[in-house]
């Protein structure tokens, strides 16, 4: 066979002759790069042409053809094989056979450096040590929600039930002397859809604020393992508020910011989305909104209701007694009369004047627009 290929080569023309031996030396280049990939294909050929000779021979078949084709790939395999050592992984024995060499080199000063590399040990023990979480992490249950970025829970860790999330400030709600900031409603609403919910609380360097409050990065598991600081600050309800040391997942919150002002959630409130003069009334934390600690918002006032009378008959002119408080009002009564009270009033104009919300006077004094002795009625 191979002498009936050597004849029909050397009757092809010239060029065809060298086309042949140019493509076969591509195909051998190539087999040499990918020798990995050929060592496995030979080796794939030549288990099939055991199978194929294992069962031609229980047939009492020939096995000529497929003696040469496992010949063959048994050729291939050891070759290549060979070349796929050499090629690609000469390198490492070489690596070991010159890795002593050093050793042997400073085998003298290393009586020397021993008190240094105990040091070193020492140095690296304790880094390993401090490589280790500064505070265990902790599972408990959120059970009220203070505002967007505050939480309580339960059991308590260290003796503390309030929790700051960390690296972020939501709108701050209504105090004593300020109103609440834009969207602080709505960053509590977002928050309470936690309470109740299993929690891991993930600490940072510092464990507490100023406050007294733990600082943590809280986890709930919804199918996926939430991050409820991040979550708020995905949501445009909280800006990044990084606070020194603790900066565990700043880059992580700032990537969430910028993905909220881009994208800011259709139809959901943002503070991203807040005219300017909204947004100056939140704190300043170098995000390009807010205004030094947030504006103080005046707070809503509550309208007073109107002053009833249980007389049909209309109210009197204002005056300035008017809406002074009744003396003979429950609670306010003094322990006797006033002296300036006429004495001849009978106990049952007296008490009719009660009936009707005023009060005793002597006639014809500011305030008793009929001179009845009776005023505020």
């Amino acid at each position: 066979m191979l002498s009936i290929a050597l004849q029909r080569f050397a009757a092809l023309p010239t060029w065809a002759k060298t086309l042949l031996v140019s493509v076969a030396l591509v195909l051998v280049g190539l087999s040499v790069l990918l020798s990995p990939l050929v060592v496995v294909l030979a080796f794939l050929v030549l288990i099939v042409a055991v199978f194929a000779l294992v069962i031609r021979l229980l047939r009492h078949r020939p096995l000529r053809r497929w003696g040469i084709i496992a010949a063959t790939s048994l050729v291939v395999l050891l070759v290549f094989s060979g070349i796929s050592n050499a090629l690609y992984f000469s390198g490492q024995p070489e690596e070991q056979a010159k890795s002593p060499e050093p050793h042997k080199q400073t085998a003298k000063p290393d009586t020397k450096q021993k008190p240094s590399k105990q040091a070193e040990q020492q140095k690296g023990g304790e880094q390993s040590d401090n490589a280790e979480e500064p505070h265990p992490p902790a599972t408990v249950k959120i059970t009220r929600v203070v505002d967007g970025d505050t939480i309580e829970i339960s059991p308590s860790v260290d003796g503390k039930d309030t929790v700051r999330l960390i690296g972020i400030d939501a709108p701050e709600e209504e105090t004593a002397q300020c109103g609440a900031q834009p969207l602080a409603q709505q960053a509590s609403a977002q928050m309470a859809n936690w309470q109740g919910s299993k929690a891991k609380l993930e600490f940072d360097e510092d464990l507490t604020d100023q406050y007294g409050r733990l600082l943590a990065y809280v986890h709930v598991h919804a199918l996926v393992d939430i991050m409820v600081n991040e979550d708020m600050v995905l949501g445009g309800l909280a800006q990044v508020y990084i606070v020194p040391p603790n900066t565990k997942y700043e880059d992580r919150l700032r990537e969430a910011q910028q993905e909220a002002k881009k994208k800011p959630i259709p139809l959901e409130p943002s503070i991203w989305k807040l005219s300017s003069a909204k947004q100056a009334q939140l704190a300043d934390h170098g995000n390009g909104i807010g205004q030094g600690d947030g504006a103080c918002p005046p707070k809503p006032q509550s309208a007073t209701p109107a002053p009833t009378s249980p007389s049909p008959s209309p109210n009197p002119s204002p005056n300035r007694d008017y809406n002074a408080p009744n003396p003979n009002a429950p609670g306010n009564a003094p322990s006797s009369a006033p002296s300036s009270a006429p004495s001849s009033v009978s106990p049952a104009e007296r008490e009719d004047c009660i009936s009707k919300g005023g009060h005793l006077v002597p006639p014809g004094t500011d305030g008793d627009g009929d001179g009845d002795g009776c005023a505020g009625e």
